[in-house]
């Protein structure tokens, strides 16, 4: 690489640390409240039960919200009729400007709040912080995207207003239908039973999405987690020891190819891995990356990083070490945001490339312009930096972080 190219590179990399916060930690260990699956999905509301600042949101016009959401909840546990209460369950946009302003005030001369936001929020990296947002708006921002994602869940799973992935992302139940009535009002029976009567204003709602989703069984999201300690525990281990300049690549990202029928691993996949275990063996990369979930067919148990992981450790004999698993990747886009999240987030040495090992069809569309236009409107930002088809299937790119934040689009992979 000439000395004009690397420092074009070191200059798009300064923009990206100026234009995103850099406290990020990536030694950051998240609180843990016993639910993996509200942990992910909404860690402030977790970090705010945790920190039991509820004294702070317990007066009007928190408590006003309150009242109304938990007599949403009431009427759903008495009333098969669920639009109307489920409905009612999801916070207005009047509700959301209210509390956002109210949010802001809260990390105002408020140690604990300034707390919450500096020493859990900023340093997860599961929310977005521009450097030139003060603290009490990213406070607030980060409450609407939080109030906004259980307004999603609710229209998904309670309502059945289809999503930008209505074909394997649906609900599964007959929202019209008495069986789902019945299972949605015992639900709503347990949330209340649970609950004090001087709960806080987002909990019933949030208890009543999280509770749609497991009768859903789409808790794809919380799956292995925790993965740091869990199925990539022995890789983290090992990126500690790695001597990272014998080799070009930080990984080999292999994105996942979906089943069809009955077959655990398509025969497109096993193809993929071929590849990628011939660019390991070339030591161009210390781990792979297996990337994918359980999305073909629609419902299926089947998860594709955990074949593949199967597959490279039976067939090929690659080291559990040496394998880093992505269970939650649905599309495309997803498999390079969520490879960047795990090397930003696992340690790896920031400035090293990732190898994509893919088949032609896939490398060709990830290197066409339209990828950029697809990974923008569906992410939100371009999952990599100077991204440089090399082969027919190969493609490598920097990644960005950009790709940290959890995006509650879509809750099966945020």
């Amino acid at each position: 690489m000439t000395k004009l190219k690397i420092g074009c590179l070191q200059f798009m990399i300064m923009v990206s640390s100026v234009l995103w916060a850099q406290d990020f930690d990536h030694q950051y260990g998240r609180l843990s409240s016993g639910n993996e699956l509200k942990d992910k999905l909404f860690y402030l509301f977790s970090i705010i039960q945790q920190l039991d600042l509820r004294e702070d949101i317990s007066m009007e016009p928190y408590r006003e919200v309150y009242q109304k959401k938990r007599r949403a909840l009431e009427q759903l546990s008495n009333d098969e009729k669920l639009s109307q209460h489920l409905a009612d369950l999801k916070f207005s946009d009047i509700e959301i400007t209210i509390l956002k302003d109210e949010f802001q005030k809260l990390s105002e001369g408020h140690a604990r709040w300034e707390d919450l936001i500096n020493t859990h929020l900023i340093p997860s990296g599961y929310n977005i912080k521009i450097a030139s947002t003060d603290n009490s708006e990213f406070l607030s921002e980060t409450l609407e995207n939080s109030l906004n994602g259980i307004n999603l869940i609710i229209d998904t799973y309670g309502l059945g207003i289809h999503g930008k992935y209505a074909s394997i992302d649906s609900v599964r139940f007959d929202v019209n239908g008495q069986e789902y009535a019945g299972l949605i009002k015992n639900r709503a029976t347990v949330i209340l039973q649970r609950e004090s009567q001087k709960g806080l204003f987002f909990e019933p709602s949030l208890e009543t999405a999280l509770s749609l989703l497991e009768l859903n069984e789409r808790t794809d999201a919380a799956r292995f987690e925790p993965m740091d300690e869990g199925v990539n525990r022995a890789a983290i281990d090992a990126v500690q020891t790695t001597n990272w300049a014998k080799y070009p690549y930080s990984v080999i990202l292999v994105p996942g190819n979906g089943p069809k029928g009955t077959e655990r691993l398509s025969e497109n996949a096993k193809k993929r891995l071929k590849s990628a275990v011939d660019n390991y063996n070339r030591k161009l990369a210390p781990f792979i990356v297996v990337s994918g979930g359980s999305v073909h067919p629609p419902g299926t148990k089947i998860n594709e990083a955990e074949e593949m992981k199967r597959e490279l450790m039976t067939r090929y004999k690659i080291p559990e070490s040496t394998i880093i698993m992505d269970p939650h990747a649905r599309h495309t886009p997803t498999n390079l945001r969520n490879c960047n999240r795990l090397v930003l987030r696992y340690g790896f040495p920031k400035g090293k490339k990732i190898l994509i090992t893919t088949d032609k069809k896939q490398a060709d569309k990830i290197s066409h312009r339209d990828f950029v236009n697809r990974s923008r409107e569906e992410l939100g930002h371009e999952p990599f930096l100077l991204l440089n088809k090399i082969s027919d299937i190969e493609i490598e790119y920097y990644p960005v972080l950009l790709s940290l934040p959890i995006d509650l689009i879509d809750p099966l992979d945020p």
